[in-house]
């Protein structure tokens, strides 16, 4: 039998723990601030993001844009056919999504709250909302 252990933060995909990060800051060195801030950062990342709530309706390979985006200060783009998601209407994205064979109505439902929960992001007052640069050509 094969014995497989837990990713650890060693390796970037394990959970760093507040008091990991506490020893880690103790060792190196850290100042009190510093150590404060990262100590609320490891806390901050065990917390799931509101995407989590909607399951399957966010594949696995969008999980981290989600929460990447969710985090960022700015967000910059291009697109030369779409207006970007997190800009579209509920009816611009039905629009986009009409003929969609491979998704029932209950999916495409449940795709479009999605897109419109991500912009929350834009209305949000902390922390503060992310500039948005988009560019349509």
């Amino acid at each position: 039998m094969q014995h497989r252990e837990k990713p650890g933060i060693e390796s970037g995909l394990g959970a760093v723990r507040p008091v990991d990060v506490q020893g880690m800051c103790q060792v190196y060195g850290a100042t009190r601030e510093l150590t404060k801030a990262l100590t609320a950062l490891a806390a901050k990342t065990r917390a799931k993001g509101w995407w989590h709530s909607y399951g399957d309706a966010i594949p696995d390979w969008f999980e981290m844009y989600v929460g990447l985006e969710s985090a960022a200060s700015r967000l910059r783009g291009h697109d030369d056919s779409l207006i970007p998601g997190l800009l579209q209407t509920e009816a611009y994205a039905r629009g986009v999504f009409q003929h969609r064979t491979d998704m029932s109505e209950e999916e495409l439902d449940q795709f479009i709250s999605v897109r419109l929960q991500r912009q929350g992001i834009l209305r949000r007052r902390l922390p503060k909302a992310p500039v948005v640069s988009s560019v349509l050509a």
